[in-house]
């Protein structure tokens, strides 16, 4: 490669829901299109909001759609568009296009393949969890094939270097742009669309509603809150295949008056802004976008301590950290924190802070673009 030749990279996206690893993929494709080292193209697997809001952005995109083709057709259409390309490196975001990027590599004479590791498989039953092993064991598989596996926290850095070897893998947080964090409404209008008093408490958590996200360890610590805040006010925003049970749950501990399941929204910026307290309650996580994002917006956190989350809220500093499954110290640590408005104020300004130094795309982007350069060998 010529001194002053351009990196071509290929990004391989499915695209098929507005989820995590797509907002990701997104933000970071934004961050790079401008990058005078780079030549920057894309394959997204369906048409829809990641397609359209990358072709609007100037980037070149294939869509070959996956609900259309199948996997076959899908080989021979991206091998179509990318032979003659020469492409330096393509970077896949999940199992699906991790196998079909290794398929391209050599159809395609591709230099050198990346892939992100965006989070861990959610726990299944019956036949789903059949699938899921095998998807996991074949991608362990064709993961030693590829250059660099970039994992977007420690923790999943250290489970992924059992089956693989663990130079190839860095860490390279997720991260918000936060330009584009910004609430359309002020709170005071958003909490009377949603019946809410200017002085009640509200504590919120957000989330497709999944077991992993751990919204009954929630709706345990609200029923404490509200037997010393019967003022207060719980948010549950998201939607999924658990809603109902957890409305159960919630009408169970008596709650139903004080919980407002508010489904997906599009305003997700405006409903965090309305909130006193953030709070996680997951059994597991990555390092979810909705936290920078809170964080973002100077909101108090209060998460328990598991997967990626210790590595972005500082205890005491940018957040409260509690012990997994502790959900009296859930409740106490929430209750406390409503009625300490300094120390609310205090833990915001530091989760600001903590995302401008470390978690903002800007970040992100010059780790990603110090990988490609390492992996074609350029300074």
């Amino acid at each position: 490669m010529g001194i002053n030749q351009k990196i071509a990279i290929c990004h391989l996206v499915s695209g098929d829901l507005w989820a995590g690893a797509e907002v990701q993929a997104y933000s970071l494709l934004l961050s790079l299109r401008t990058e005078p080292s780079l030549s920057l193209s894309v394959i997204v697997l369906n048409e829809g909001k990641l397609a359209d809001l990358l072709k609007q952005a100037g980037i070149q995109v294939t869509v070959i759609d996956e609900t259309k083709n199948r996997f076959g057709t899908i080989v021979k259409m991206a091998s179509a568009e990318l032979s003659g390309q020469s492409i330096d490196i393509l970077h896949s975001h999940r199992y699906k296009e991790n196998l079909l990027g290794v398929l391209l590599k050599r159809r395609c004479q591709i230099g050198h393949l990346v892939q992100t590791v965006h989070g861990n498989q959610e726990n299944m039953s019956g036949l789903k969890s059949l699938k899921a092993r095998l998807y996991g064991y074949i991608n362990s598989r064709i993961s030693r094939r590829f250059d660099r596996i970039i994992a977007v926290s420690d923790d999943i850095r250290r489970q992924r270097s059992g089956c693989l070897d663990y130079a190839k893998i860095v860490t390279i947080h997720n991260a918000v742009d936060m330009s584009r964090v910004i609430p359309s409404r002020p709170a005071g209008v958003v909490r009377r669309e949603l019946g809410i008093g200017d002085s009640q408490p509200v504590i919120g958590a957000i989330g497709r509603m999944v077991p992993v996200k751990g919204f009954d360890r929630f709706l345990l610590a609200a029923k404490v809150i509200a037997s010393r805040r019967s003022d207060a006010v719980f948010l549950l925003v998201g939607d999924g295949p658990k809603q109902s049970e957890y409305e159960q749950l919630a009408k169970s501990l008596g709650l139903e008056h004080q919980v407002r399941f508010l489904g997906f929204r599009h305003d997700i910026w405006d409903i965090v802004n309305c909130l006193d307290l953030f709070v996680m309650t997951s059994y597991h996580e990555g390092i979810p976008l909705i936290l920078l994002e809170a964080m973002t917006l100077k909101l108090p956190v209060v998460a328990m301590s598991v997967g990626g989350i210790p590595e972005v809220v500082e205890h005491n500093v940018s957040g409260i950290l509690v012990r997994p499954g502790d959900i009296e110290r859930v409740a106490r640590v929430c209750l406390d924190l409503l009625a300490q408005a300094d120390r609310e104020l205090t833990l915001g300004e530091g989760a600001r802070l903590r995302v401008e130094t470390e978690f903002s795309i800007e970040v992100h982007r010059n780790r990603v673009l110090a990988v490609y350069k390492d992996v074609v060998g350029r300074k």
